[in-house]
This record gives C-alpha cells, sequence and structure tokens, in this order.
C-alpha cells in the first residue's frame, strides 16, 4: 500500500468544491478560521473537553464533509506515465513509494523506504475564506542488514500540521486518552510538530513530465525524461546521504489486474507498481562514499479519494523472488470487528505476464508477534502467503525485528520493514506493511 499516513481521516475535508486557497500578498496561504477557533479554545481548554462535546463537533464537522463528497476526477489513462507514474491534482490523497535491499562493493548490505505523501488538492467543501492548503508528510527508513539496526526519519510541511489542526478533535476523541495521541493533537493545535517528527526544511514541490518530487533538502525523486530512470536521494543524520538510481526491468504492475483497489468503490484508489529495479548509485555514511555493486528495488504510486475507510487497517507485502516473479499481496482488516476482509495478490513473471489471485491467504505465524519497547504496541511480523492458483507456500520473516516507524497521526505507528521470503527451493527479499496495531485503535492482530 506504501506507506500509510494516518491520512484516510483527512480526505473528507477536501473534496473538490471547486474553491482554491487563498494567499497573502506574500503567496502564503491564509491561515483558516477553524484551525484559528480550535487553537485557541483546544490549546486552552483541551483536557476540559467533554465527549459530549467532542461528538458534537464532529457530527457538524462531518455532515458538512457528506454534503461536499463527490468522486475523483482523474485524467489520462491506465498503461501511459501521465496516469501510472505522474500526479494527479484532483486526488484527495497521493503518495509515491519506493523500497531497494544492494549491496556495497565492501559487502555491506542495506535496505531502505521512502515515501512522499500528498493529502488535500488545495479544495474545500465549504465557502468564503477557509481554505485547506495541500499538506506534504515524508517518511525515510535504513535498515543496516549486516549490523541488523535500523533508523527512521518522519517530516511533515506545515500545510500538513494545518490539516491535522483542522481535525485535532477528531483525532483525540478516538484516541481513548492516549497520551502520545492527546500529545499531538496538543502539539498541531499549537502550529507545531511532535518528536521524533521534524518540519521539512524548505518547499515542498511535486511536477509532472517528467516526474519531481523535492521535499525540501531531505529527500527527492526525480524521472529522467530520457529512459525514465528515477533517481532517489535522502539525506540522513550523521551526514549520511543516499543516490539511488532505480533502472526498470518490467513493465508497470496494474495491481489487481486494473490498478483499481478501492474497497468501498474500486475507483476510489488506483494502484501502479513497478516491481523490478536493477538499482545503482553512492550511499555516503560515516564520511565515506561508498559504490553500490548491487542492488534490486521497488517504486509505487497510489492516489485517489480514500485507500480504505475509517475503520479499516491492512497488512502488505512487496516479494522480489530469486527466480524472477515479483509478488504484491495484501489483507484488509476490520477494526471494529477485528475480521477479515479483501486479500488479494497480483503477481508479475519475468516476462511481464500478470497472475491476480482473489483468494490469497496472508497469514500471521502464531508465535511470531514482537512487542515495540518504544510504543507498546504488538505487530505480527512472521507470516505465511499462499497462491491457491499457483500452488505455492511461502513464508516471510523480519531481517530486524524493531523497524517500527512513528508517524504523525492518530495511529501513532507502523511497522515498515525489510525481510527474508523462503519458499519450496525458492528465497527472496520483501518489505513488509503493518498498518493499526495500536490498542487505542481496536485491532486485532488475527
Amino acid at each position: 500500500m506504501g506507506t500509510y499516513l494516518g491520512a484516510t481521516a483527512l480526505v473528507g475535508l477536501f473534496r473538490n468544491s471547486g474553491t482554491r486557497p487563498q494567499s497573502d500578498v506574500l503567496g502564503r496561504v491564509k491561515p483558516f478560521p477553524v484551525v484559528e477557533l480550535f487553537s485557541t479554545c483546544c490549546t486552552r481548554k483541551l483536557r476540559l473537553m467533554t465527549r459530549v462535546s467532542v461528538k458534537k463537533y464532529c457530527f457538524c464537522l462531518l455532515a458538512c464533509l457528506a454534503i461536499a463528497a463527490q468522486s475523483v476526477t482523474v485524467p489520462a489513462r491506465a498503461g501511459t506515465r501521465a496516469f501510472d507514474v505522474a500526479p494527479h491534482s484532483h486526488a484527495l490523497i497521493e503518495w509515491w513509494y519506493a523500497n531497494a535491499h544492494f549491496t556495497s562493493a565492501k559487502g555491506h548490505r542495506l535496505a531502505v523506504v521512502v515515501s512522499f505523501f500528498k493529502t488535500g488538492n488545495g479544495s474545500t467543501p465549504f465557502t468564503g475564506s477557509l481554505a485547506v492548503p495541500v499538506g506534504h508528510y515524508l517518511i525515510v527508513g535504513v535498515t543496516d542488514l549486516t549490523a541488523r539496526s535500523h533508523k527512521y526519519y518522519s517530516y511533515a510541511d506545515h500545510n500538513m500540521v494545518r490539516q491535522l489542526a483542522l481535525i485535532a478533535p477528531l483525532i483525540a476523541m478516538k484516541s481513548g486518552n492516549d497520551p502520545t495521541t492527546l500529545q499531538l493533537v496538543k502539539s498541531v493545535m499549537a502550529g507545531q510538530i511532535p518528536p521524533p517528527s521534524r518540519f521539512i526544511d524548505g518547499d515542498a514541490t511535486i511536477a509532472p513530465a517528467p516526474l519531481s518530487i523535492h521535499y525540501g533538502s531531505a529527500a527527492s525523486l526525480d524521472e529522467s525524461p530520457a529512459t525514465h530512470e528515477m533517481r532517489l536521494q535522502f539525506k540522513t543524520d550523521g551526514g549520511g546521504a543516499y543516490d539511488l538510481y532505480f533502472a526498470a526491468e518490467r513493465p508497470i504492475m496494474a495491481v489487481g489486474g486494473s490498478g483499481e483497489t478501492g474497497f468501498t468503490n474500486p475507483t476510489d484508489m488506483y494502484y501502479f507498481s513497478t516491481t523490478h529495479c536493477a538499482v545503482h548509485g553512492t550511499v555516503r555514511i560515516g564520511g565515506h562514499l561508498i559504490d553500490i555493486s548491487s542492488g534490486l528495488g521497488w517504486y509505487d504510486h497510489q492516489w485517489g479519494s480514500s485507500w480504505g475507510v475509517e475503520n479499516d487497517g491492512w497488512d502488505w507485502l512487496g516479494i522480489q523472488l530469486n527466480d524472477g516473479r515479483d509478488i504484491l499481496a495484501y489483507r484488509q482488516r476490520h477494526l471494529d470487528t477485528g475480521g477479515i476482509g479483501v486479500t488479494a495478490a497480483t503477481t508479475m513473471s519475468p516476462s511481464g505476464k500478470l497472475t491476480v489471485e482473489t483468494k490469497a491467504q496472508l497469514t500471521p505465524i502464531a508465535g511470531g508477534a514482537w512487542t515495540s519497547p518504544h510504543t507498546s504496541i504488538t505487530y505480527p511480523l512472521s507470516w505465511t502467503l499462499v497462491l491457491p492458483g499457483q500452488n505455492v507456500r511461502f513464508i516471510v520473516t523480519p531481517d530486524v525485528k524493531d523497524q517500527e516507524v512513528r508517524v504523525l497521526a492518530g495511529g501513532r505507528a507502523i511497522w515498515e520493514g525489510a525481510c527474508t521470503v523462503t519458499g519450496k527451493g525458492i528465497r527472496g527479499v520483501a518489505f513488509l506493511e503493518l498498518v493499526g496495531y495500536s490498542k487505542h485503535e481496536n485491532m486485532s492482530t488475527k
């Protein structure tokens, strides 16, 4: 699914009604009155807010959003880079995701994952001076497979914080008095960002044809107009710098066969993946510039109105096998009941042929759970993937258990990390994403 921001609660605020953000004479987006009102009220009286008062606010807000809701407009057509890769200005939620496993010339093994998020489309269901600017969020994860360690980084721009401030009472109501989430609410109402997240140090820009995404100096993703090779660059603490090139060796995968993956309505979300890329480039660690001798990468793109619904979590796998097959599998979890919804897998052969399995089985292995010492969230880290149509069964295990990422959202944290895949006479690498396991979200680990 790419990486989850918790933005499905935000997208209803940005249903297109034709109203564009208003700017002052310096080109800065004007603050909208609702955020100013609640910044004054909630920062002073957050602890005094009753569940009744919050529910009344939420009811009024959601009523307005329901009236304003409409479908997303999508340009171009599937099978073109203008559709599959380029940004979609009307999308209410959109992200670009990349991961890679690679080895340095000296045999050092690393895995990285980067996600660029865009939330909102600059429109609002309200009229007048209320304008909701487009927000940007960035997650970077680096797993040192040789040293068996993991670091992550979470960045947001000021517009993202403004968006969260607008729905702060909703987040507070769902938090169940979780202190970490209430601290998030208090911070965004004051226009601040709670650690470990940081502000993006500069402008966040996204340009099409060729795709060019720059989130300050933290990270960028640029497409070569001649070769369509993707260049991913990002920085880490201590002077670390990654400069990676992704050269696609397969066609783009339309996930599910059509690329339409919305849970409620198929066209709620579009999803296209480039699942098999040769990776080359350099890494700077500890003042030393290191060449990459071999690497395998993956990048994908999702956009639409909402990938799921408010009470959904998911488990996602991106697998690259040593026989050349790539597999994207996921399952939907209903947070209110703990039941399992959609489970599906799309396989791409070395020749580019797609096989879609709607009866795939993605199941946690008993005894494979891990409890985070940072958040006390328990994640199922060992999995079995069964594809009945291909008569295959795979075991997925984490390379490092602690690959948790604390996110700037009410869900507190996700698990997104590098894994090893084994099967009968076959091996591979994978990235596993687990969303929605914090206790106050009432999610199960079934």
